[in-house]
């Protein structure tokens, strides 16, 4: 099953990144005119060469824009996380995933063109879902 899925974005495009409270959903396009997804609610990062451009943790720090009193960090568009998604969109959207590479614990590698990588890593020596990646047909859960 986690074979099929990989093999599938491999090689797909990021149609979307989204959150809603903590969990962030990444939509995969392939050629083929199909969908796959991937749901992760534990830390993660998104590198461009050696510099951080996107952090999970950033959720929960107040953005440059919203003020100290307003900041609800569950809310999408309060927190730094957001206005780092929006600020590196551009970048991301339409990328080609060029290899997923996931380690014995279970900490995943995306690696897309233009020197960008999405890192996953678990967080806990709990054996609770952290991730999951899906399509329509199958799905590989961590």
């Amino acid at each position: 099953m986690q074979g099929y899925l990989i093999k599938k974005i491999i090689g797909s495009k990021i149609a979307s990144i989204n959150r809603i409270c903590d969990m962030v959903s990444v939509e995969f396009n392939s050629k083929e005119n199909s969908t796959s997804y991937l749901h992760i609610q534990c830390f993660f990062r998104i590198k461009k060469g050696e510099k951080i451009v996107l952090s999970s943790e950033d959720m929960y720090r107040k953005g440059l824009k919203c003020k100290p009193e307003e900041f609800e960090w569950d809310i999408p568009g309060n927190s730094l996380f957001d206005e780092s998604i929006a600020a590196f969109h551009n970048e991301l959207i339409s990328k080609t995933i060029l290899d997923i590479t996931i380690s014995k614990t279970k900490d995943v590698i995306i690696s897309l063109e233009n020197q960008i990588v999405l890192e996953i890593l678990i967080d806990t020596v709990s054996d609770e879902e952290k991730y999951r990646f899906f399509d329509e047909n199958e799905e590989f859960v961590r």
